[in-house]
């Protein structure tokens, strides 16, 4: 069976509900650990939660950029490699 490839994998166009279903849980879930900790931080005046809180933000505004960058997809092609840091 020379020539015939059997990986199926699929192909990611942005269009998927799941996806961003998926994108808003976690930016959910981030953003609630950030406030957690941030408040537990501040009241246990502990710079290492508050750090972790930081962390949790950032990586809420990184999930947020990539369900923008999901999004506008379908609104011009420079917009998604301008969000992600391409000309």
């Amino acid at each position: 069976m020379a020539g015939h490839d059997h990986c199926h994998a699929p192909v990611y166009t942005g269009d998927d509900p799941t996806y961003r279903r998926a994108l808003w849980a976690v930016i959910a879930i981030n953003g609630t650990m950030f406030l957690v900790e941030i408040i537990a931080g501040i009241t246990a005046k502990s710079m290492a939660l508050q750090a972790d809180a930081l962390d949790f933000l950032g990586d809420s505004c990184t999930y947020a950029l990539s369900l923008l960058s999901s999004q506008n997809r379908h609104a011009g092609g420079q917009t998604q490699r301008s969000l992600k840091g391409y000309r």
